[in-house]
């Protein structure tokens, strides 16, 4: 009997030493391909903008001798541009478009007229071009580079429940409040199963109406539970962690700046603190936050953000640090083709000895009018646990991932 106990043992030892081997191996190599992951979704965008290029799919506006003439029921319309009803009246309107253009109607428009897709154009009569100079423009569907200079002709308005944020969620924020739900292989747990039920959303705006680069100051409001299930033990709930937060934003095009509250509070599953015999450990923040992203180039993003914490938990510290790198088109992400995307994101805490984790994404995204994001791709967490009741932990994760963002 003892000689198979110890046979057993060995054979357990041996097997576990395999399976360690094996992970070490993945998560080298899979460390190897993150970087090439981002030349590759790079190239395809690049492939993929020429393709559209080529086809006369270009964002911006077309000069006046390439526009075709008008005509109510017109129908050669470059994909770039759409075409709607125009309100019907016989005087001369100027639609403004959500991107700081304008079109003229003509005064012969009764039914047909070129709009803008977003928020929609606002109707107003032109009182300061003369009839003699006034032409048919085509407004852009997909808002052009050349016009991401800081300022624009759009007027500043007072909104109720705005669409777009100023301020856009960090992709690979692995604590921002969305929808969000990922199945990956925790180096301590197994499979498991992370979700993010809630989102952000903004409250009030005093600017301009542009729902994807909008200019202004914006009041928003985020909450969302953060939770994580057992895969392997019918999904019991391990842990899950609260937010709530009120961020008040402002900026504009290239430029954009956080600040506000936050709270965040990490409980521990019955389910799983009775299997295990872990204890749960106090993990509260309610912290006041600053942050600053920037456009810098075309479709790529850059920003950083601190947060202190006021209150904080046995286990907390005041100070957190984030910094991130995105590249994310605008354009053409809307309709049914979407772009690819990638995303880096660093988090790094006082409490951890200003260590943390890096958070990696790769995949293909899908915009909305109203600046909605829709995601598909694969997740890299490497470094503590991004689960506040396994903070203390070390871990490597990979896996699948689906996200939203209102």
């Amino acid at each position: 009997m003892y000689a198979e106990n110890v046979s057993d043992t060995m054979l357990s030892k041996k097997v576990n030493t395999t399976v360690r081997i094996m992970q070490s191996y993945l998560i080298i190599h899979i460390k190897k391909m993150v970087l090439p992951a981002f030349g590759l979704l790079i190239g395809l965008s690049s492939v993929f903008y020429d393709f559209n290029t080529a086809w006369g799919n270009v964002p911006g506006n077309l000069t006046p001798a390439q526009q075709p003439p008008f005509h109510p029921y017109a129908s050669a319309v470059p994909d770039n541009y759409s075409v709607n009803a125009a309100p019907p009246f016989f005087n001369s309107y100027v639609a403004e478009n959500v991107y700081g253009t304008e079109g003229v109607y003509p005064q012969q428009a009764m039914s047909g007229g070129y709009l803008a897709m977003g928020n929609g154009p606002v109707f107003r009569q032109s009182n300061t071009i003369p009839p003699a100079q006034q032409r048919q423009t085509l407004v852009p569907r997909y808002p052009s580079y050349d016009h991401w200079s800081e300022g624009s002709d759009q007027p500043w308005l007072l909104q109720l429940m705005p669409q777009g944020l100023l301020f856009p969620s960090y992709l690979a924020g692995a604590k921002e409040s969305r929808m969000a739900s990922m199945w990956s292989k925790d180096e301590n747990f197994g499979w498991v199963w992370d979700a993010t039920l809630g989102g952000r959303a903004g409250l009030i705006r005093f600017g301009t109406s542009n729902a994807l680069m909008p200019e202004g100051i914006q009041l928003d409001l985020e909450g969302a539970v953060q939770l994580r299930m057992d895969i392997e033990h019918d999904r019991d709930m391990m842990a899950n962690d609260f937010r709530f937060g009120v961020p008040l934003t402002f900026g504009g095009r290239k430029w954009q700046f956080k600040t506000g509250y936050y709270h965040v509070s990490s409980h521990l599953g019955d389910e799983y603190l009775l299997r295990s015999g872990d204890s749960k450990i106090n993990y509260v923040r309610d912290a006041f936050l600053f942050a600053v992203s920037q456009r810098f180039w075309d479709d790529w993003r850059v920003y950083g953000e601190t947060a202190w914490a006021f209150n904080t938990g046995i286990e907390t510290k005041p100070w957190e640090f984030q910094f991130g790198l995105e590249y994310a088109p605008i354009w053409p992400a809307q309709g049914f083709r979407g772009t690819p995307f990638a995303a880096v994101n660093l988090h790094l805490f006082e409490e951890l000895n200003f260590n943390g984790y890096l958070c990696c994404q790769v995949g293909w995204q899908w915009r909305g009018s109203g600046n909605q994001l829709f995601r598909l791709g694969l997740q890299y967490l490497n470094g503590h646990d991004d689960q506040f009741q396994f903070h203390q932990k070390t871990t490597n994760k990979i896996g699948f991932g689906i996200w939203y963002d209102f």
